[in-house]
């Protein structure tokens, strides 16, 4: 069985799985949106953005052609949309959609600030020892080169994500921040945070910026 027939019948379990069909549904037929609960105010954040079945389903068999691009040795050689859906996975990995585009706005915080963040998006995510799923020698850095192979139903979700993150349509949750980190898996209260002003928390993450 070819790759390309492998990769085909993950898109297929991935549409099964989300119970989608190929045939047009009416709105009445789409689930009803349930808007996570979260302790920042996201106001109008999640604004029920085009999710409907048979746009999904268009956007994924146009790239199943091209899904070996998702494999790479080098992150830098990454599209902004593919490599941001990297970095959802790996900072974010089945975790709730808000979740990845809290973490992707503190990297866009970063960048608008510049310095020594970085001067484009691939130089702030790819910086050593910033965002861990890219650290080398890491599992996560491992299996976002093969994304695919590793978990092929988050990772197409990340791409859609990942394409209307840069379309604007995610007003930024974060209240500004530009770290985080999960208490829940860091012993002890990091030493960077002494030096930043608290945002809130979204999920597992508690967020921070500059003072």
């Amino acid at each position: 069985m070819t790759k390309k027939y492998i990769l085909a019948g993950a898109v297929a379990a991935f549409l099964a799985a989300a119970n989608v069909a190929y045939a047009p549904i009416s709105n009445q037929q789409l689930p009803k949106f349930q808007e996570p609960k979260i302790t920042i105010s996201t106001g109008n954040f999640l604004e029920r953005y085009a999710q409907e079945n048979e746009e999904k389903i268009h956007a994924l068999l146009k790239e199943l052609d091209d899904l070996d691009n998702y494999r790479t040795r080098d992150f830098n050689e990454d599209s902004l949309e593919i490599l941001t859906a990297r970095l959802m996975m790996g900072e974010d990995e089945d975790n709730q959609d808000i979740c990845k585009i809290a973490d992707t706005h503190t990297a866009l915080n970063r960048l608008k600030i510049g310095g020594w963040y970085g001067k484009t998006f691939h130089e702030v995510v790819l910086k050593p020892e910033q965002y861990s799923c890219f650290n080398r020698g890491t599992d996560s850095n491992i299996f976002l080169k093969i994304p695919l192979e590793h978990n092929a139903r988050d990772f197409l979700r990340d791409i859609q994500l990942s394409k209307n993150f840069w379309l604007g349509r995610y007003p930024d949750p974060t209240n500004g921040a530009t770290h985080y980190y999960n208490p829940d898996k860091v012993k002890g209260t990091p030493d960077w945070v002494k030096t930043m002003r608290f945002c809130g928390r979204i999920g597992h993450h508690l967020y921070y910026k500059e003072k």
